[in-house]
């Protein structure tokens, strides 16, 4: 089993940034690949999005995500500077008032009729040891989200399936999530 499958939840801006410069979407676990393409605001945003307040609108699950710690293994020992950036810049943003409020206005206030995604989410398997949810905007609301979380909670145990066993993936906090949305 892959003991530290995670899920990193991906605002879709940062999904379109990458595609536009030719980035796979995996490069959003590399802070030293994405940063010259994604503004500190988009990134303290998207390590925002990491926190319990968010993973329970659109999974129904505390945090889980460990984005800063991938960005923290990714950065090569020498590299200070970006270490300190990730700390000293990043780190204090997520808790901001300003970029909560951002965050929330460009996920979860829009209406559908108001975007172009037909969908409210895309799941991918970056990494043996990640699943990435692209969230994509207006279709998750602050409360009543149980057909979605539904929805998203199997496509994770899905991606689950192909690296683990039944009883594995039945231990994880998704399958027990999913489970109690089937009541």
């Amino acid at each position: 089993m892959s003991e530290k499958k995670c899920v990193v939840l991906i605002p879709f801006w940062v999904q379109e940034t990458l595609k536009r410069n030719g980035l796979q979407l995996s490069a959003c676990l590399d802070l030293y690949t994405i940063r010259p393409f994604v503004s500190t605001n988009d990134l303290a945003c998207f390590l925002t999005l990491q926190n319990s307040e968010y993973t329970n609108i659109i999974i129904g699950a505390n945090s889980f995500s460990t984005l800063s710690m991938l960005w923290s293994e990714n950065i090569n020992k020498t590299n200070i500077d970006l270490e300190t950036y990730r700390l000293n810049t990043l780190a204090p943003l997520v808790g901001d008032k300003t970029i909560h409020d951002e965050l929330n206005h460009r996920l979860f206030e829009l209406n559908t009729s108001e975007i172009d995604y037909k969908e409210p989410f895309a799941i991918y398997d970056l990494t043996p040891d990640v699943i990435g949810t692209v969230i994509y905007p207006g279709y998750f609301k602050p409360s009543n989200n149980i057909a979605l979380q539904k929805e998203i909670n199997e496509g994770i145990i899905e991606v689950l399936y192909r690296y683990n066993s039944f009883h594995e993936v039945a231990k994880t906090p998704f399958f027990r999530r999913y489970l109690e949305l089937l009541r």
